[in-house]
């Protein structure tokens, strides 16, 4: 039983002293040389249903939705008015940051899935020149952003509601 303890305490030890030997970890370390911008953009624009030849035929609407993306996870919410008809969804999905996101989601209508991509001018430069432009200097211009989707659900009774959206939003970084 004493060799145990010793053997547990001596264990304990060790971790404690290689922890605090060891650099902090931060949020920072992880994306050290990831030039894509992290952060949440709320756009709106103009949303089309699919809807023609189906029973009931909707007519284009608006949409608002906010959508956080990283590196490589993403995530949202986001109305949909189709001149009275409205939906309302939440999202999740993986990509590579902004440019091309798969989604699937869950809403009043049911569920769905979604592609979507967010165009910011400033991001595709980064990325291409891999540099970072400090936040202090960055504009409003820096942060708009176009948005593209093409939504699909999954219940033949909401199939009308099948729609793609054109937008413009502003990015805002963080909060992760």
């Amino acid at each position: 039983m004493r060799s145990l303890r010793t053997t547990l305490s001596g264990g304990l030890l060790a971790t404690l002293l290689a922890a605090t030997a060891t650099p902090a970890f931060s949020a920072d370390s992880a994306y050290d040389g990831v030039t894509i911008i992290r952060g949440t953009v709320y756009s709106v624009g103009r949303a089309d249903p699919r809807g023609q030849g189906l029973p009931d035929d909707l007519d284009s609407g608006v949409f608002i939705d906010a959508n956080y993306s990283s590196v490589m996870l993403n995530g949202g919410v986001g109305a949909k008015d189709f001149n009275g008809h409205r939906v309302v969804n939440a999202y999740a999905g993986f990509g590579f940051g902004r440019l091309i996101q798969i989604q699937a989601g869950y809403g009043d209508r049911g569920t769905l899935g979604r592609v979507r991509s967010d165009l910011n001018l400033r991001s595709v430069y980064n990325f291409l020149t891999q540099q970072r432009q400090a936040k202090r200097e960055r504009t409003l211009a820096d942060r708009i952003t176009f948005t593209y989707t093409a939504e699909r659900y999954s219940d033949k009774e909401s199939e009308e509601f099948d729609n793609g959206t054109i937008g413009v939003g502003v990015l805002f970084e963080g909060p992760f």
